[in-house]
């Protein structure tokens, strides 16, 4: 998903579909959350996250998960 602040590109985030076979239904993984710097302290992030999470809700997913990586 792409995020815009006044039509300009400000953040994306990156989701990946997956299934869980112990409870045999789809779940959704946030891989990558991207809000340039000239944006930050907007709650451009937070928006993002949440519209993942209603994504997961749309698509009937057991569980949202988020994939921790460092990078400096």
């Amino acid at each position: 998903m792409l995020a815009f602040f006044d039509a300009e590109p400000a953040g994306l985030v990156v989701c990946l579909e997956g299934f869980s076979t112990f409870a045999c239904k789809p779940l959704l993984n946030i891989h990558d959350v991207i809000v340039a710097l000239p944006y930050h302290g907007r709650g451009l992030s937070k928006l993002l996250l949440q519209k993942a999470e209603e994504i997961a809700f749309g698509l009937g997913c057991c569980k949202l998960t988020l994939c921790l990586v460092y990078s400096s």
